[in-house]
């Protein structure tokens, strides 16, 4: 699957192909993975470590309420830590 799915991922973000493909080869590079070994859930686990990273970032910024980034749903720090 590996190159099929990352070129596959990386078109369909709509977004420049270099730059997200820079992007994403960092991100599985930091987990040990080349694009040639890309696996669903080997990008899965990728991606979701990033998204942990920008949360992470968000709140100690001090980003109290990201209604724009969760679709319109107000989620504030202290529903967050609720979960």
């Amino acid at each position: 699957m590996g190159n099929d799915l990352f070129s596959k991922v990386t078109g369909l973000t709509g977004l420049p192909e270099d730059l997200i493909g820079n992007e994403l080869k960092d991100l599985l590079e930091k987990k040990g993975i080349s694009p040639e070994e890309c696996t669903m859930d080997s990008l899965r686990a990728a991606l979701q470590e990033y998204l942990k990273d920008v949360n992470a970032q968000m709140l100690a910024e001090g980003v109290e309420d990201s209604a724009d980034i969760a679709g319109g749903k107000s989620i504030s720090r202290s529903d967050e830590l609720a979960q």
